[in-house]
């Protein structure tokens, strides 16, 4: 009887769990189609975005240039003393030059400057792009939750790129359409949840379509992408000269 009863248990478990990732997958492969599928993001080589973040009277806008076959990839931002930084490097080997004002810089300063650019590289790409990145993440299927009168699925996913802390992120999913309205995120210092809503879609070209602003429950803080495109080229020298 007892061998019977954990059978069933098992068989109970089992068919739970795999009811629960059957679920998840259809979840993703709806936010895949309103996206604009595998296919677009896999052929989008490159890709030119600028990231506003704005956190109250703080506001930081950079410039990002990505080669998404090589990992090349250009990095530029507004130095405090309102200098241009420039840093040339490959995001997989994390090696390259920074420039400041077209000048090289060395040592310990440039180590700095690319450092910034890769966690600036982390920080702006999850904002913008976590959505097609959830086959390459662990994922779970959360409760669905009433949102703005509606019930939403929620997909949780733990973000973590080399060298970069982990980042938890909880997508609220229209089940009718695939589209995320809402993110929940918790920090790397696990301090607390920040909502934002997520808004103001746009075709990047080829028919990918993403969020570009995603603004914060208390309007204090927002992220945004003025400019966010899918290239078909780009002029060799942008991704090895300042």
């Amino acid at each position: 009887m007892r061998v019977i009863l954990s059978l069933i248990f098992a068989y109970a478990l089992c068919t739970g769990y795999c009811f629960s990732q059957s679920k998840k997958e259809e979840i993703i492969d709806e936010i895949w189609e309103y996206s604009g599928g595998k296919k677009n993001w896999n052929d989008s080589r490159f890709l030119s975005f600028t990231c506003q973040a704005n956190f109250g009277d703080n506001t930081q806008l950079n410039e990002h240039l990505w080669d998404r076959s090589t990992g090349d990839y250009r990095f530029e931002t507004m130095l405090p003393d309102k200098k241009q930084l420039v840093v040339l490097f490959n995001i997989n080997t994390q090696k390259g030059t920074a420039y400041i004002n077209r000048h090289r810089v060395t040592g310990d300063d440039a180590k700095k400057y690319l450092d910034a650019a890769y966690k600036a590289f982390v920080h702006d790409t999850f904002w913008l792009l976590a959505p097609l990145e959830l086959e390459n993440t662990p994922t779970s299927l959360q409760d669905p939750e009433m949102l703005d009168g509606k019930l939403y699925q929620v997909i949780h996913a733990r973000f973590s790129k080399k060298n970069a802390p982990v980042t938890d992120l909880w997508l609220y999913v229209n089940p009718e359409t695939g589209k995320i309205s809402q993110w929940k995120v918790q920090p790397p210092s696990k301090k607390g949840f920040r909502l934002f809503k997520s808004q103001h879609y746009k075709d990047l070209g080829g028919g990918l379509r993403l969020a570009t602003v995603k603004t914060g429950e208390d309007n204090n803080c927002s992220i945004s992408y003025p400019v966010a495109s899918v290239l078909l080229s780009v002029e060799p020298d942008k991704l090895v000269k300042p």
